[in-house]
């Protein structure tokens, strides 16, 4: 090939390479705003309320009757990022008798993220903390999606006198 022939290519490639770089920081821009304005709608629609469990935040969703007769809590399966969104129109069905508890687990919906191994012992503990913090007292109902059913299994097991139904 010629000098000129490779510069042309090298030029081609630049300009490829600039627009895929641009293109991907445009991604980058909007994502961020989007997400900061779903954040601001999922704040205003009750759906976030971090709860110290010591290091990290768990997001806890609370509506329903304050005294109610039971506390349900709902526990996530895995890769369900937004459970406190999509179970609700489920859980409101419940909500004129019962106080409802939505957690999200560490690194999922809106909870921190955390560098600590996520075992069941570890969950159920943050579960029962963040519960105690937000004012929610036992017995509890669980309310377990997919792998959720696991912790519920564990707590009860572990902590039956804090379990009043599965």
């Amino acid at each position: 090939m010629k000098k000129s022939s490779l510069k042309i290519l090298r030029n081609i490639g630049i300009g490829i390479l600039i627009t895929i770089i641009v293109a991907l920081l445009i991604i980058f821009l909007v994502h961020k705003h989007f997400s900061a304005k779903e954040y601001d709608m999922l704040l205003e629609a009750g759906y976030i309320n971090p709860v110290s469990v010591g290091d990290y935040n768990l997001n806890v969703c609370l509506y329903g009757k304050e005294n109610g007769r039971h506390t349900l809590v709902g526990i996530s399966g895995m890769g369900v990022h937004e459970f406190a969104v999509s179970v609700k129109p489920f859980m409101e069905r419940f909500a004129e008798e019962n106080k409802i508890a939505i957690i999200d687990r560490a690194g999922y919906g809106m909870s921190d993220d955390t560098d600590k191994e996520q075992t069941a012992e570890r969950i159920i503990s943050d579960y029962r903390t963040a519960l105690k913090n937000v004012g929610c007292t036992a017995p509890y109902v669980l309310v377990a999606h997919s792998l959720g059913g696991n912790y519920a299994t564990y707590w009860a097991n572990t902590y039956p006198e804090e379990i009043e139904g599965i």
